[in-house]
């Protein structure tokens, strides 16, 4: 029994010692991504405070200017209250004025309201009224298709469901639909360590005021990004309602994957395949990449 034990007993002193190896490193693996996920919620919430910041200045900025209006309008109303009785016509005067600074008042309420508050860090992408690139496809996309353009190759639909431009499993990375006559794209921006550099919902972006090195906006169709890197992780052009050009370094949220290039000539994948003169038309979507195999495959029964 004793030889037994003892034969037993240097394998059981390596088990133990191997055991507390890969407790230790799972520890430190875990606090590692502890550490990881609070650097990377700490980034978020001070882009949203950053963000929620920027436009609540733009909206007080505003609201002092129709609330300095509607003073003056109130002062002119008060002259009219004191003076009409013995000066009709400048009375009647100030009481347009008062009128039309009211209006002006209500205007400025209506714009705050309505529309966007942009900045260095969140805009809207408008179209512009540039013509499509040439394309690879024999007769062009149709006339009733959204296009969205990556180096020498193009992606189309005609249908109303969202076209997956980039995506990752079940998760999109980039898309566009269409909306109206035109259409609206949605994307997400990643650096190498996976944080959010930007995203874009319905042609309106927000980008992370922590984690980017440089921001270019030559107008109002156009947004380029480059990251802490100094790569050029996005840069988009709004060509035209139904066409857009998509440039950039794409990551996913998947460790173990490599980004997705576009530039101007090609789209290198993450397997480091080449495309070049692409017309991806009237499918679900253009690069989709799955980071798990496939479930096997049950084969039929012989009987």
């Amino acid at each position: 029994m004793g030889i037994l034990y003892y034969g037993n007993l240097k394998p059981s002193i390596y088990h133990l010692r191997t055991t507390r190896i890969i407790l230790s490193g799972g520890v430190r693996s875990l606090m590692r991504t502890h550490a990881k996920g609070k650097a990377q919620s700490k980034s978020e919430r001070e882009n949203q405070e950053y963000k929620e910041r920027n436009e609540e200045s733009g909206r007080i900025s505003m609201d002092v200017a129709a609330y300095l209006l509607a003073a003056l309008a109130a002062i002119a109303f008060l002259l009219v209250g004191l003076f009409y009785s013995e000066h009709k016509i400048p009375a009647i005067i100030l009481f347009g004025i008062g009128c039309l600074l009211i209006t002006l008042a209500g205007c400025l309420y209506w714009i705050k309201a309505v529309l966007p508050v942009e900045s260095e860090f969140h805009g809207v992408l408008v179209p512009a009224n540039d013509p499509a690139p040439p394309n690879p496809c024999p007769e062009g996309p149709p006339a009733d298709a959204i296009a969205v353009y990556m180096g020498s190759s193009v992606g189309y639909t005609t249908a109303q469901q969202p076209y997956g431009v980039l995506k990752l499993d079940d998760e999109v990375i980039v898309s566009i639909v269409k909306a109206g006559d035109g259409l609206s794209l949605n994307a997400t921006i990643r650096s190498q360590d996976k944080r959010m550099v930007a995203t874009i919902e319905n042609n309106e972006f927000h980008i992370n005021p922590n984690n980017y090195f440089y921001i270019k906006r030559p107008d109002r169709h156009t947004l380029i990004v480059r990251d802490q890197q100094n790569r050029e992780c996005l840069n988009v052009r709004f060509l035209n309602p139904t066409a857009i050009k998509v440039l950039g370094v794409f990551e996913f949220p998947a460790a173990n994957l490599p980004a997705i290039v576009i530039d101007d000539d090609k789209v290198l994948s993450t397997e480091g395949n080449v495309y070049r003169n692409f017309c991806i038309g009237e499918a679900e979507g253009a690069f989709w990449i799955e980071s798990r195999p496939p479930p096997p495959q049950r084969q039929p029964s012989s009987d």
